[in-house]
């Protein structure tokens, strides 16, 4: 049986990854791992938002490729990062990560941000 510390510290590890979360009350959540409190063990999972007609969620990966395949057919410069390049790291000022969705985007410069936001609308 492992100690309750070395359990922590391989949730640690996972940080990133994409999971099936089993809980106690018996309900299961999938999600990439955000964070994983070191003390208590209690993770945060980002899940993945529907996209399309209610009811139809397209896979994150599928997500992932078509945002890439559109920066692409736009020569926009980008490069993919984290965990198994999970991240996109556009033009090098604009970050967005899974779920791929508006909140997931990070960026200073504005112009950039709005533009990229619209592209996101249209994948």
């Amino acid at each position: 049986m492992q100690s309750p510390s070395s359990s922590r510290q391989g949730l640690l590890g996972l940080t990133g990854a994409w999971i099936t979360a089993h809980l106690i009350d018996g309900s299961v959540h999938l999600g990439f791992v955000h964070a994983v409190d070191p003390e208590t063990g209690n993770v945060v999972l980002l899940r993945p938002e529907p996209a399309g007609p209610p009811g139809a969620v397209l896979p994150m990966v599928l997500l992932h490729d078509a945002i890439a395949e559109a920066l692409r057919r736009q020569r926009i410069p980008f490069q993919l990062e984290g965990c198994g390049g999970e991240d996109l790291l556009v033009l090098g000022c604009l970050r967005c990560v899974p779920p791929y969705n508006a909140r997931a985007v990070s960026c200073e410069n504005e112009i950039v941000l709005s533009r990229f936001t619209e592209l996101l609308a249209g994948v």
